[in-house]
């Protein structure tokens, strides 16, 4: 963990309190297998925020404490920026193609 910024190692320490493998962070998280190993190895500087918090989801890890005040909700702008280019793939839809969009979520849910 020597590398690892102060979010990076809370969320490694989670992994390693609750007794999961990377792999298993992983599937649990939704994220690519050599982002865990990348990110939480110190191997990246490059990281997307999107996995980085899904990864402290998962394991219930807060990821504005400590964060500087300009960097807290940059999570949170990433999921609207994503939310709103889903919905407008959504309205280009056929009515047909939403209808089933809309049941596959509702299953999903």
């Amino acid at each position: 963990m020597a590398n690892l910024s102060p979010l990076l190692k809370r969320i490694e320490a989670a992994r390693e309190e609750r007794g999961w493998s990377k792999r298993r962070l992983q599937r649990e998280a939704g994220v690519g297998r050599m982002q865990v190993y990348r990110v939480l190895g110190g191997g990246t500087t490059r990281v997307e925020h999107g996995t980085i918090a899904a990864m402290a989801r998962v394991l219930g890890v807060d990821i504005s404490e400590g964060a500087p005040a300009d960097t807290r909700g940059v999570v949170e702008r990433e999921i609207d920026v994503r939310l709103r280019a889903l919905r407008e793939r959504l309205i280009a839809l056929t009515a047909r193609e939403r209808a089933l969009a809309y049941k596959i979520m509702e299953a999903i849910e």
